[in-house]
């Protein structure tokens, strides 16, 4: 192939071309091989004309800080959640409360009752801890929602939530009783009658559902500070 003929077939290629973009592309003459934003797509087919230098571009000649795929009003260069459903209504990072947790604790803020669960506490099914701490900061209590017999973790601590039988068993045997949960009981009567050893701490106990401590302390040698009990439910305190 002599060069006149190299020059023919390329200028043929480049006619080609050209008719193709003018066709196929809706692109007039005068806009082929036109590129104002310089992102590397023709005007005419460039549906973001104004791209910022540098940006990397769709084939529509698109950047992401110029779409909003799932049209929550937020760019998608800075939209953390892509896919958000329609008509949500979303934070400065494109979010909205179907997609957010945050207390990190499994469950969404649109269903989170409570929204700032401690960290690694075992909660329910509308993000509460089963265990909490209360104002008074010493007194641990259960929620509705917790279960005799049941384990629960609260602030790092394993709690169990504790019946009378089951706690009286527990005293008798001279276990620790320090975290045990005990604001489903409502009788106390009797509880460490005649058990003179008996001088745990349990100034975290929750009596304020407790009626009756008749004898509680009958004949036994305890001396812990508990003055953190809410005793306001107690009828009967007779020794």
């Amino acid at each position: 192939m002599n060069n006149l003929q190299k020059i023919s077939k390329i200028t043929l290629s480049f006619f080609i071309l050209t008719l193709s973009l003018v066709i196929f592309s809706n692109c007039s003459d005068d806009d082929v091989f036109k590129d104002s934003d310089n992102d590397k797509i023709e005007d005419c087919v460039d549906t973001c004309p104004n791209t910022p230098t540098g940006e990397t571009v769709d084939e529509n000649g698109c950047s992401d800080s110029q779409k909003d795929t799932d049209e929550d009003g937020v760019t998608d260069d800075i939209d953390t959640c892509a896919d958000t459903s329609t008509g949500e209504t979303v934070d400065d990072n494109g979010c909205s409360d179907l997609q957010k947790d945050t207390d990190e604790d499994g469950v969404t803020n649109d269903l989170d009752l409570c929204s700032d669960t401690p960290s690694g506490d075992s909660i329910d099914l509308n993000g509460c801890s089963y265990i909490y701490l209360d104002a008074n900061g010493v007194t641990v209590k259960a929620t509705e929602n917790a279960v005799i017999g049941e384990s629960y973790i609260s602030n790092g601590i394993l709690y169990l939530v504790i019946g009378r039988e089951e706690l009286l068993a527990e005293i008798d045997s001279d276990n620790s009783v320090s975290t045990v949960c005990t604001s489903k009981i409502t009788d106390m009567t009797g509880m460490f009658r005649n058990n003179s050893p008996f001088n745990q701490d349990i100034s975290s106990w929750d009596v304020s559902s407790v009626t009756d401590m008749n004898g509680m302390f009958y004949l036994s040698q305890f001396n812990q500070d508990i003055s953190s009990w809410d005793v306001s439910s107690v009828t009967d305190m007779d020794f």
